[in-house]
């Protein structure tokens, strides 16, 4: 396993310097535990639906939260909240 955790289909990253995109985020956000972005929902070449994450906050992340293939996570987060079988 990576030092960066996420899932994306194999559709989901239609631009090859969006994992270059993250891993600077990350680079130049050292504090930072994850990152997400808004989603465009492409067809052929026009977007048909964009979903908004909103801004995390820890009270109300609950709510309206990011799209899982835009967000990613540092290793230390997911060894101590993930699955662990």
């Amino acid at each position: 396993m990576g030092r960066l955790w996420g899932y994306s289909n194999s559709d989901d990253l239609a631009d090859s310097s969006v994992l270059a995109q993250v891993c600077g985020v990350f680079k130049t956000h050292l504090w930072a535990d994850m990152v997400y972005a808004d989603l465009a929902y492409v067809k052929w070449t026009k977007i048909v639906y964009h979903y908004v994450g909103g801004y995390f906050s820890k009270k109300g992340f609950y709510g309206r939260v990011s799209a899982h293939s835009t967000l990613f996570v540092r290793r230390k987060v997911y060894t101590r909240f993930g699955d662990h079988k």
